[in-house]
């Protein structure tokens, strides 16, 4: 598909996709890492026939900005509201959920209490209102006897009973699992109902808890793989199972409770374990494989787990084969290495642990400690940027600190600041439209160290026209057509290439279907480089074609040559 009003510059990250009733498609749209781009939820319109995918709505809070690395949802109400899970942003204490209208009004958020926690997915569901479905209560009960509490699909046999005067058991059934769900290790199917049990002038008591399956919605031939789940506190605490059995005979699941004390007996539930474990070896992620870090920081090894896990072994090394990190039970895909040597090369390796048993290591990654350092990508020479439009500064860099972004004047000498921006290794510079033409470089310097900077290598030149053309180099050992830079682009590129001999030159831009869109140049040239920019703000997205037609002036053969390339507005 061919987006339509999507920013190309952005590689965004994706969760929770889903059609809508219209056909459009709905998703959460992740910050790219490492960057200060807002997360948002966007809607897209698609036509199945021309392939086009057409932004039509979106939604971000204007500020501050939220950054969600990973993780995400996004989902349309019935009332055309959009709920909006806010994944991993909340981590940095950062709003988790928002309720939108179509028109961007907020309506509903939530944060979380505690820093540090963060959410998968947000949903909202129409909800019963907490009270039972079912409750019966039986009065004046006896050890030995059994008591069926109506309609809440529950049956008791008392085996051990302690109290005196007028007693009673209580049951109570709700249509919905439990609140704050936990269990020691791991989690079970649970059926998505829950009962409890409370009692009058009784002080302890033990009992058979009776499910009737036909009223738990539990299939005869799985019952037995289920257990009954008790906790001594209603929404609160660990489940832990009962000794069970299951009575085909009556369609029963039976739990064995202890001896209980009143008034509150307990809240149980039916699960049956999760589908049995495997072990999958997970996938390191940060930092890159072979990254440079800085040397006088921390770093954080970062991986992704595959499937269930409960532990998680880890090894570092540094180069030759010194063992300096050996861990075998962290529990979170993150470990914090600090102390690190100066200029030394680590390689680490982890593996996953569960009740399956131990995964293989996963392939090893390696970063190597360097010195701070800032290094400029773009522009670093021979660009031609034009007035007015907008265009990525670009770097490399290992530091944590802000970074001030210079314009300089081709000889070096400081003629603005661009502004201080993070250091996520790019800035958009939207150029001045009255800054004057002629050859520049940036320079990029931490805020913290003056000393601690990178200047473009080479000019760059701004330029007002769409289409003029600027020689680059005076000499060129052969005809030349390279590919324009970028590519995709939007709205502008530019086209570099080379005659070896004082040639009549043309430069064409066609369509997908060879109509002659735009004539960039057709002069005659004198031998060398050229640069020639096309600003495409009056043409549609789509594939189009460049070409060069060059004819020598001393008689050589006629040169010619075709290239693609790709508008994305």
């Amino acid at each position: 598909f061919q987006f339509i009003g999507q920013d190309a510059e952005f590689s965004r990250g994706i969760h929770n996709v889903s059609r809508l009733e219209n056909g459009d498609i709905l998703l959460f749209d992740n910050s790219p890492r490492n960057s200060t781009t807002p997360s948002r939820a966007v809607e897209y319109e698609l036509d199945e026939v021309n392939k086009t995918a057409t932004l039509v709505w979106s939604y971000a809070p204007d500020s501050p900005p939220v950054l969600a690395f990973f993780r995400g949802s996004a989902q349309r109400l019935p009332n055309g509201n959009t709920i909006i899970g806010w994944g991993s942003a909340s981590d940095n204490d950062s709003i988790a959920v928002t309720e939108v209208t179509s028109d961007g009004t907020e309506v509903f958020k939530l944060f979380f209490e505690h820093e540090g926690l963060s959410s998968y997915r947000a949903f909202r569901f129409p909800f019963d209102d907490g009270q039972p479905s079912h409750e019966f209560t039986e009065f004046e009960v006896f050890q030995g006897n059994t008591y069926v509490f109506d309609s809440t699909g529950i049956t008791i046999t008392i085996d051990y009973l302690v109290g005196v005067g007028y007693n009673s058991i209580t049951v109570k059934r709700y249509e919905f699992a439990p609140y704050n769900p936990m269990v020691n290790g791991k989690a079970p199917l649970i059926v998505p109902k829950r009962i409890t049990v409370s009692v009058g002038a009784i002080d302890t008591l033990k009992s058979d808890i009776k499910f009737d399956i036909n009223e738990f919605n539990v299939y005869a031939n799985e019952a037995d793989e289920y257990a009954v789940y008790y906790r001594s506190t209603e929404n609160n605490g660990y489940f832990e199972p009962l000794p069970t059995i299951f009575n085909s005979a009556t369609n029963q699941i039976i739990g064995e409770t202890p001896k209980l004390a009143g008034p509150f007996i307990g809240e149980f539930i039916l699960g049956k374990a999760d589908l049995e474990s495997m072990i999958f070896t997970p996938k390191l992620f940060a930092p890159n494989d072979a990254a440079k870090v800085n040397q006088e920081l921390s770093v954080d090894l970062r991986w992704t787990p595959i499937g269930f896990v409960n532990y998680y072994a880890l090894q570092v090394v540094s180069f030759p084969e010194n063992f300096i990190i050996e861990e075998d039970s962290l529990v979170e895909a993150l470990y914090t290495l600090d102390n690190l040597e100066d200029n030394t090369t680590y390689v680490w390796r982890v593996k996953s642990i569960n009740d399956a048993g131990k995964s293989e290591w996963s392939d090893p990654f390696s970063f190597t400690t360097v010195a701070p350092f800032i290094k400029i990508e773009t522009p670093n020479g021979g660009e031609e940027w034009q007035r007015g439009l907008e265009y990525f500064i670009t770097w490399d860099d290992v530091i944590e600190e802000d970074v001030e972004i210079h314009l300089l004047s081709e000889t070096g000498i400081e003629l603005d600041t661009l502004g201080i921006h993070e250091s996520d290794g790019g800035f958009k510079w939207e150029i001045d439209p009255f800054l004057d033409e002629g050859m520049y470089k940036i320079r990029v310097q931490s805020i913290a160290d003056p000393n601690l900077y990178s200047i473009s290598a080479e000019t760059f030149l701004v330029a007002d026209s769409v289409s003029s053309v600027h020689q680059i180099e005076k000499i060129a050992d052969d005809f030349a057509l390279y590919q324009n830079y970028p590519n995709p682009f939007n709205p502008s590129t530019t086209i570099r290439y080379s005659v070896p001999v004082q040639s009549q030159v043309k430069i064409t831009i066609y369509n997908s279907i060879g109509e002659n869109i735009a004539e960039l140049v057709n002069l005659n040239q004198s031998a060398g480089s050229y640069l020639v920019t096309w600003e495409a703000q009056n043409v549609s997205s789509g594939i189009y074609f460049y070409s060069i037609e060059a004819v020598p002036s001393d008689g050589l053969e006629f040169f010619k040559s075709v290239k693609k390339m790709i508008l994305l507005k």
